[in-house]
């Protein structure tokens, strides 16, 4: 079978940002799969194309065994550029001719970093006479109404949210990301016998065999991931204060990643003088495992928003997890995998109070039970979101089509 898909942040390991398709189509190769990408070239994180070469408006490589067919679109800094970017791509991918670079497909899943992008995987799936799955990987429009603090009758607002009905409604099957979100799906139209819930998950070949972590010197909690306006790091910059405030010595937050905070982060702590915040630049996927290995323990935020009542996916939780470390999870939602794996601590969102207490909680755990609260995290994605039980989810709801 050939399966494209279209998602216009996916990007290979050598990059920053999340693998995911290029993790599960190594599955589906081994299953006798042809699987081509159709993506972006400007990297959601740095913002900048991965090429130093952009003289072109389509190139076609092969990572692992996995094509990757890069679309020349804008880069961007600020809203407005960035939808510009979102359109470029889907009408590269709907008339950029990806027939002559690959085989004709049998199978178009279409992805929702936005929804644009789901929507020309649509397009071109009725061309080719293909079926076309649609994975959600985000509630649209409410997570723009509840980040982006714009009204439910804005026109933009209308558009997207008539264009996530209109996916739900012609989607051969739907895989869905978030473990509550199916009401949502049958509301826009779906039948909920489509849905097939296939989270976010890990690559454990990158994490074969973690060393549980010794204390040696200062406590490290790390956050790995985007510095976005949905990950509230306001509140590591508040628990760092108060420590500080505290004369609690000896633990330094480490943030490693890249986003259209971070600067505003970056400056707000030096103006604060917290010595004990450091901030990293992001590294590729497969870089991951050595950045977490020196972190005592991990950190995991959203925002207290509404949207995430459908349940969250992220991939950075479910790394640190596969590090096996133990994690500080600060989400509102209704799947807590770390509760659920026993494997760190729970906190409310956006509270530095609480943030601070389980810092110096955790740090005042002896490193064997640190070791067994990381232990029980990777236990549980290796069961529940390793690549190879994710992949045969997907396998099964290919061959059921």
């Amino acid at each position: 079978m050939n399966i494209w898909v279209v998602n216009h942040y996916a990007v290979p390991p050598g990059q920053s940002g999340g693998t995911r398709h290029w993790v599960l189509g190594q599955h589906l190769r081994k299953a006798g799969h042809s699987i081509a990408i159709i993506a972006g070239n400007v990297n959601y994180h740095e913002r900048a194309s991965a090429d130093a070469d952009t003289d072109y408006r389509a190139r076609l490589q092969e990572h692992g065994g996995i094509k990757f067919l890069w679309l020349n679109v804008p880069e961007y800094k600020g809203s407005l550029l960035r939808v510009l970017s979102m359109i470029v791509f889907a009408l590269r991918t709907i008339f950029g001719r990806a027939s002559g670079y690959l085989p004709r497909p049998d199978v178009i899943i279409g992805s929702t970093p936005h929804p644009f992008a789901a929507f020309a995987a649509l397009v071109l799936a009725r061309r080719f006479k293909a079926k076309f799955v649609l994975e959600v990987r985000d509630i649209w429009p409410e997570s723009l109404v509840e980040l982006g603090g714009y009204s439910w009758f804005h026109p933009f607002i209308v558009l997207l949210d008539q264009l996530e009905k209109l996916l739900a409604r012609k989607a051969d099957r739907i895989i869905c990301l978030l473990p509550k979100a199916h009401d949502d799906l049958v509301r826009k139209g779906s039948h909920r016998d489509k849905i097939t819930w296939i989270p976010n998950g890990v690559d454990l070949s990158l994490f074969t065999s973690p060393e549980p972590k010794k204390r040696d010197g200062d406590f490290i909690v790390m956050y790995a991931g985007a510095h976005g306006v949905a990950n509230g790091l306001d509140v590591v910059l508040d628990a760092a204060a108060l420590l500080q405030d505290r004369g609690c010595g000896g633990v330094t937050f480490v943030l490693v990643g890249n986003g259209t905070q971070k600067e505003r982060l970056k400056a707000n702590a030096a103006k604060r003088a917290l010595a004990n915040v450091v901030f990293k630049d992001s590294v590729p996927k497969n870089a991951i495992p050595a950045v977490l290995a020196a972190a005592d323990a991990c950190f995991m935020h959203l925002r207290d928003l509404p949207v995430f009542r459908w349940g969250v996916s992220p991939n950075k939780l479910f790394d640190y997890m596969g590090a096996a470390r133990p994690v500080i999870f600060a989400v509102n939602t209704s799947v807590n995998p770390v509760e659920n794996a026993n494997a760190g601590l729970t906190i409310p969102p956006e509270n530095p109070e609480a943030l601070a207490d389980a810092v110096m909680e955790l740090a005042g755990c002896s490193d064997e039970e640190r070791a067994r609260m990381g232990a029980a995290g990777r236990a549980y994605v290796i069961s529940e979101h390793g690549a190879e039980v994710l992949g045969e989810r997907l396998s099964a709801l290919l061959a059921d089509l």
